[in-house]
């Protein structure tokens, strides 16, 4: 079964968690062109730096050992400028955060719940966070959905809904202009303005990347486990590029022009600590390091 692949795929701007690489302390400079920002679900926030081939921890303490940090754990995430905006998720409890890449701080914005994906335009963040209702005999009622607006220069946190927003999973923003956001929930696609205001509906798609149209393929084996493959259609030319085959993981390199795609696979039934990256300029794949 093939489908259009919906999101920039859980936020965002992303990689790999190199749990097998050696950890830099240092703050390396920003190139955008030269360094990635990974989380593996509920796994540690890493920048990998392609030209010196060093994994670095997204963690403020240097004499961290990021067993059980506020770099662990990490379970969603957009990369902006400037900014790291993720959630760490320990049982049922999450917490949000924003990490300022130059300075190497780390701001708590606030805890909760339930999140979705976050995404960053400008000097503000903005995502969805719910937590549980209950009655007065302690029955639960739901999630409460609400959206949230974060200056990352003031450490402002606003709440843009009044009111919770009527959905079970939460409004998942997938992408953001200067004037608009494009959100995705259960009951399908829309955009607001900055606001979370004058909404209408949309039928923006996320899987288009420069002149090609991204798609994924789930394949189910047995014992349930389950592999991708990403292919890449031209839309100029019609021609289809073969991505990924088999993996286990995976995700785009950069929310906001993303150049590639990073990926792990399995090997005899079982997934492989080995990190992978494929561009979409030459469709050449590489290792980039054990993870």
């Amino acid at each position: 079964m093939k489908t259009k692949l919906l999101a920039l795929l859980l936020a965002a701007v992303s990689v790999l968690c190199l749990v097998g690489c050696t950890p830099s302390v240092d703050i390396p400079d920003i190139e955008k062109e030269t360094c990635i920002y990974s989380a593996q679900w509920l796994g540690r926030l890493i920048r990998y730096d392609l030209t010196n081939k060093k994994a670095t921890v997204v963690c403020p303490d240097p004499a961290c050992e990021h067993k059980d940090c506020t770099a662990t754990d990490v379970d969603k995430y957009c990369v902006g400028d400037d900014h790291i905006v993720y959630v760490r998720k320990k049982g049922a409890a999450s917490t949000v955060y924003c990490y300022y890449i130059s300075k190497g701080e780390l701001v708590k914005i606030m805890d909760c719940e339930y999140t979705q994906v976050p995404i960053i335009g400008g000097s503000y963040a903005y995502f969805a966070a719910a937590d549980i209702e209950y009655d007065e005999a302690g029955k639960p009622l739901g999630r409460k959905w609400h959206i949230y607006k974060y200056n990352m220069e003031t450490n402002e946190l606003r709440a843009l809904t009044q009111t919770p927003v009527p959905v079970n999973q939460g409004p998942r923003p997938e992408k953001i202009t200067e004037t608009n956001i494009f959100w995705q929930d259960e009951t399908g696609g829309y955009t607001t303005d900055l606001e979370y205001q004058n909404r209408q509906p949309s039928d923006y798609h996320s899987g288009m990347i420069r002149d090609y149209e991204q798609h994924f393929e789930v394949v189910w084996g047995e014992n349930a486990i389950y592999t991708f493959n990403i292919t890449a259609e031209n839309l100029v030319t019609g021609e289809i590029h073969d991505m990924v085959k088999g993996a286990y993981w995976y995700r785009l390199d950069f929310f906001d022009n993303p150049m590639g795609v990073i990926f792990t696979e399995y090997k005899n039934g079982d997934p492989i600590t080995e990190l992978k990256y494929v561009s979409f300029d030459t469709f050449e794949t590489r290792k980039l390091c054990d993870a």
